[in-house]
């Protein structure tokens, strides 16, 4: 599906992206936070969860606390956490 190909194209931006260090930061971070939201969807989880921590890390040390961006990349790290807490209370 759709998700399935962005998810593949992103992850060859993020080792390109990696590979010649861009100077904007913005631009990693919301590739970074993009494939976040395309592995949650997708119910990966852990993956999600390390674009995500990627992505606030750059949000950080880049952008101001009250940026949306950053806000908004926080909240879905929250839910990620939440839905594998979730998965683990399930799971025991």
């Amino acid at each position: 599906g759709d998700d399935a190909q962005a998810l593949k194209l992103g992850k060859r931006a993020v080792a390109l992206m990696e590979r010649i260090q861009p100077s904007d930061p913005w631009q990693s971070a919301e590739l970074l936070n993009t494939l976040g939201l395309v592995q949650m969807r997708l119910g990966d989880l852990a993956e999600s969860r390390d674009y995500l921590e990627r992505a606030i890390r750059i949000y950080h040390h880049s952008f101001p606390s009250e940026d949306s961006r950053r806000a908004e990349a926080e909240k879905t790290l929250r839910m990620v956490l939440k839905m594998q807490e979730k998965i683990e209370q399930l799971q025991h």
